[in-house]
């Protein structure tokens, strides 16, 4: 079905398209994510057609990629991208694309572009073979002369004129033993009509090399070859004769053109006519006949006007005969009508065949007929505007509209509101029922809204399981806030697809015209950052775009983006928090605490920070930087003498659930050279309970590397005391809503003794974090907690000043030592 080379720089995304490819009765010839290695395999392996992502791995992109391919091996692009700003679009058409393919897309829409792609190209190439052939017969360097069965010429190139020393209107209509007088083995008369007789006997070409001499009007007598090939106008009848001749006083080669002279007119599937100037149709070919229905003798002697179809105006053959007579060929889209009266469009090429005076004898008109190339150039328009599965406008043709829509309401003073629709959890019910039950669910879910909504709004499936929709404000329709609650309600009651009954919920994204944007582009970004918020809220909700959770969002990405290169940039530092011996005033260890300070900017705030690095994942790549930069820390502490007895590192949620998290720590312990006892990870109490026996063996890994364990943020979660003695810890770490709440009543008096004394019992070195006066800290010593942390001491600082404070030491507490 064709071979078909997919550039993706989406590894994932690349087999699959590679295996929908497949799938689907296709060859697929490579999968390569570069600019460099499409170039090369394009080059190499000739595929009919390239799948080319905008976004490729690398410095050149995808559109420059298919530009370099068209220069050099001109073969078709269609583009994969998930863009579809004006920029894109711009650049991509200077490529002169197939088509696109927008992601997320289906394997029917896939199969679409690529089936009418491919046709395209071969209808392309076909045009263009007979432009070639057309050309042939007006300029083959042998001498060439058709007959018809009587023996008269029908038609002769310049070389034949050349040859002959006659004009090609001395030639034509006469016999040609008459105009072509040879000798063979010394005999003359009529030798050519003889041999035309022998081959229409024996059905088979004749080739004569040896001891044939032409006598020309003028001298000198030449040794010629000539060869004798019959023209079939049927299987059964023969209609005339082509005859090679060829100077072999001067041989050149001459098989190759008198084979391609029989194929044009025997086995070519395009239609060819040849006519003389007048015109009348003088031959046409077997394609010609089966395409346009009628009968040889129907056709010969009538002008081609026969297949006329009156599609055309007057002016519009005017321009056609005056670009061939000036330019001696026309090319192009015309409508025709068959024998039998429907009307079909072919793509045709008109050739004037001139003598040696410039003189027109002859036209060659060689056609396709492109009816099922119209049908598929519908199909793939169609497919530009309409989704193929439900019918409904697709992304292209609704953004259209809603522009059209916000210049109407512009000019009126009205609004509107755009509503995006997204099925929750869609995806699982693919998974698990596949797609062609998903397909079912989609045409379903469209149908209910579009009852719903009929003529009042704009609807369309935006992609996948995405639909959209436009209100314009009419002054009677339902209120917004109505139809997306009851968008909701309808949604919700059961659909019914291959015998099983399903439950969907949806949630609803609004965004309106002109309080949130005043162009398609910023109504579709907030209205997307609403259908966000309602996923988010618990799903089967509505909610309206809000400008300070989109200005959040904003913040959010800027974050995002700056942490994938702030370990690159330098951009992140560790500072140290104390923890002090109540009793001596001594530092016993250090709490590792990461800051941000990106360039050209104010710090960031971890707590800004972090729980985006969390949520991203990007929390384990800072997470693994954290704890090698602790441990390079201590390891220069020690050289100074000035190292306290253990560094402490948070392990966040996402660390922990990495199956190669106990092999990092390992690892990193062994390259600095840091002693595993001075080392101590702290893990939330959360993280902790909710992995359960996982966390219990994975804790137990670390601690068999002679690493120390706290309990970080200890009675913010549920822990019991019964779970709590299965857990490998060393410390635990009373969180500091339980200092400030010691000093506000009682109840939380009782709360952080309770703790107190539990860790005791535990057999766990209890450390108060977040102590900022001395009150706290009296009281704190009062319960017998000897460890603590916080502000009262000392906030967070760079390395080498905690190896100052180690070295010093702080004041005891009045009445120790």
């Amino acid at each position: 079905m064709g071979r078909i080379l997919v550039v993706e720089d989406d590894l994932l995304m690349g087999q699959d398209i590679s295996l929908k490819l497949q799938q689907l009765g296709y060859e697929v010839v490579a999968v390569v994510a570069t600019s460099e290695a499409a170039l090369t395999v394009a080059r190499d392996k000739q595929p009919d057609l390239i799948l080319m992502d905008i976004v490729l791995e690398g410095e050149v992109d995808g559109i420059e990629t298919a530009a370099r391919i068209r220069q050099t091996n001109n073969i078709p692009i269609i583009y994969l991208t998930a863009y579809d700003d004006e920029e894109f679009i711009r650049r991509a058409c200077i490529t002169e694309p197939y088509g696109y393919v927008l992601k997320p897309y289906t394997a029917r829409e896939l199969h679409a572009v690529v089936s009418i792609s491919l046709y395209k190209a071969q209808t392309e190439k076909m045009l263009h073979r007979a432009a070639q052939r057309s050309a042939t017969l007006a300029s083959m360097s042998d001498p060439v002369i058709t007959v018809d069965r009587s023996g008269c010429v029908q038609m002769c190139n310049k070389a034949a004129e050349q040859l002959l020393q006659l004009s090609d209107q001395e030639m034509l209509g006469q016999p040609v033993d008459t105009l072509c007088k040879l000798q063979w083995n010394g005999r003359g008369g009529n030798v050519i009509q003889g041999l035309i007789e022998s081959v229409f006997s024996i059905k088979e070409p004749l080739l004569i090399e040896q001891d044939l001499v032409l006598r020309r009007q003028a001298p000198p007598r030449i040794p010629v070859s000539l060869r004798i090939s019959e023209i079939l106008d049927t299987p059964e009848a023969v209609g005339g004769a082509v005859l090679l001749l060829q100077d072999i006083s001067g041989r050149a080669a001459m098989q190759e053109e008198l084979n391609l002279v029989a194929q044009v007119f025997k086995s070519s599937s395009e239609g060819i006519l040849i006519t003389d100037p007048q015109p009348r149709i003088l031959r046409v070919n077997d394609a010609y006949l089966k395409i346009s229905g009628y009968a040889r003798d129907e056709v010969i002697g009538k002008d081609p006007s026969i297949l006329s179809s009156g599609y055309h105006d007057d002016e519009f053959y005017r321009t056609l005969w005056q670009e061939l007579f000036e330019t001696g060929s026309w090319s192009g889209e015309i409508w025709n009508r068959r024998k039998g009266g429907e009307i079909f469009p072919e793509l045709l090429n008109i050739t004037a065949v001139r003598n040696e005076n410039g003189i027109t004898t002859h036209y060659v008109g060689i056609f396709t007929d492109i009816s099922s190339s119209k049908h598929m150039q519908e199909q793939l328009n169609y497919l530009t505007l309409f989704d193929s599965l439900t019918g409904l406008a697709n992304r292209n043709l609704f953004q259209e509209r809603t522009s059209i829509a916000i210049d109407r309401a512009k000019g009126s003073g009205g609004s509107l509101a755009l509503l995006m629709v997204d099925i929750d959890n869609f995806n699982t019910i693919n998974e698990v029922s596949g797609h062609a039950f998903g397909d079912q669910l989609l045409m379903e879910f469209s149908k209910r809204i579009a009852d719903l909504v009929k003529d009042e709004a704009l609807l369309s499936r935006f992609g996948g399981d995405i639909f959209a929709l436009v209100i314009e404000d009419s002054g009677d329709g339902i209120p917004v806030t109505e139809l997306a609650q009851t968008l909701l309600d309808v949604l919700s009651v059961p659909f019914y697809a291959e015998g099983k009954s399903v439950q969907l919920t949806a949630s609803i994204g609004i965004s309106a015209y002109p309080g949130d944007g005043d162009d398609v582009y910023e109504l579709l970004k907030c209205v997307d950052n609403a259908l966000h918020h309602a996923k988010r809220a618990g799903k089967n909700s509505y909610r309206f775009f809000d400008k300070q959770m989109y200005d959040n969002a904003l913040i959010a990405r800027r974050i995002e983006q700056g942490l994938r290169c702030s370990i690159e940039r330098q951009e992140l530092q560790l500072h140290y928090q104390p923890q002090i011996d109540i009793g001596s005033g001594k530092v016993r260890g250090c709490e590792a605490l990461v800051r941000w300070y990106p360039k050209g900017v104010e710090q960031i705030l971890p707590g800004q920070f972090i729980p985006i690095a969390e949520e991203t994942g990007q929390i384990v790549a800072i997470g693994k930087w954290i704890l090698r930069e602790a441990c390079e820390q201590y390891r220069r502490w020690v050289s100074e003498g000035c190292a306290p007895s253990y560094v402490a590192v948070n392990v966040s949620a996402r660390q922990f659930k990495d199956p190669e998290f106990v092999e990092v720590v390992r690892g990193i312990i062994e390259e600095t050279g840091m002693l595993p006892d001075t080392l101590m990870l702290e893990v939330t109490e959360s993280v902790a309970m909710e992995q359960g026996e996982g966390a219990i063996g994975k804790l137990g890994e670390l601690k068999q590397l002679g690493i120390k364990l706290s309990l970080d943020d200890f009675g913010t979660g549920y822990s019991a005391l019964s779970s709590l003695q299965r857990y490998p810890f060393d410390t635990l770490k009373i969180d500091r809503s339980f200092i400030v709440q010691s000093q506000s009543g009682d109840q939380g008096a009782v709360m952080l003794e309770a703790i107190i004394r539990m860790s005791d019992g535990l057999n766990l070195e209890a450390i108060a974090e977040g102590v900022e006066d001395e009150s706290q800290l009296l009281f704190l010593r009062a319960l017998g907690c000897t460890l603590v942390q916080g502000f009262y001491y000392s906030r967070p600082i760079p390395g080498d000043q905690l190896g100052v404070l180690v070295t010093a030491g702080f004041k005891p507490l009045d009445g120790d030592k």
